[in-house]
């Protein structure tokens, strides 16, 4: 194995035993987990992730408060979702899993 790929090796492993990646699973779709693993994963906080049952997605960082960050990914995945469709529900905020309301 090359220095290169085993460095992304130790990197994905060192990754997926952090707390932010401990819910990944949660997500639905292949765009939305490519926007978490890419983008949101690295993005300065406040954040937050929304998405709804049906696949709709949304995220927004740099807010000033982790309520703002919140309020704006709904905002935006509700943008999204088709008329219909279960609501946005806001899954991550500043990389920490929400558990779900039952």
């Amino acid at each position: 194995m090359s220095p290169l790929r085993l460095s992304a090796v130790v990197v994905l492993a060192a990754l997926s035993i952090s707390p932010a990646w401990a819910g990944v699973e949660v997500i639905r779709t292949h765009p939305a987990l490519a926007a978490y693993t890419k983008e949101y994963f690295i993005a300065y906080k406040h954040k937050a992730f929304a998405q709804s049952p049906s696949g709709s997605w949304a995220w927004r960082a740099e807010r000033t408060s982790p309520e703002f960050a919140q309020q704006d990914a709904l905002a935006a995945c509700e943008s999204f979702r088709k008329e219909g469709e279960a609501p946005c529900v806001v899954i991550n905020v500043d990389d920490e899993w929400v558990k779900p309301a039952r």
